[in-house]
């Protein structure tokens, strides 16, 4: 439960520096200037942060689990070929645009792996803890 929670709080922060008070500085260190593009992109980080704060609990965690990972994976893995573009075709050495390449391209790749194995390992009772609806 930890995990999640403490993604979840990290990606909470990494949202809410694109949109809060400190969105200016954010985007210079990025190598940016401050857009509605960061708005966006502070939202999509705290809408994936939301869910693995979720994944945090047994409750949600057999239905919340693989969209985390997916949500991750796709919203991490653009933002990687963002960076990787700036840097390659732009020249954008800026230290927050650079970077950002390990942790943008290892995490979504964790978090497949882990939850390959979570799947994998998870007793049928965890299966079952997923919510179905009751037959009529």
């Amino acid at each position: 439960m930890a995990h999640g929670l403490r993604g979840g709080r990290l990606g909470v922060l990494g949202g809410l520096s694109h949109i809060g008070p400190t969105s200016d500085q954010t985007a210079e260190q990025i190598g940016y200037t401050q857009s509605m593009f960061q708005w966006e992109v502070g939202w999509g980080d705290l809408a994936v942060a939301v869910l693995a704060i979720g994944c945090a609990w047994p409750r949600l965690r057999g239905t919340w689990l693989t969209a985390a990972v997916v949500a991750l994976a796709i919203s991490f893995w653009g933002d990687a070929w963002g960076h990787f573009n700036q840097w390659v075709f732009h020249g954008n050495t800026a230290p927050a645009n650079v970077y950002a390449l390990p942790s943008d391209i290892l995490m979504p790749l964790l978090a497949i792996i882990l939850l390959v194995m979570y799947r994998r390992g998870a007793p049928a009772a965890d299966a079952a803890a997923v919510p179905v609806r009751p037959q009529a």
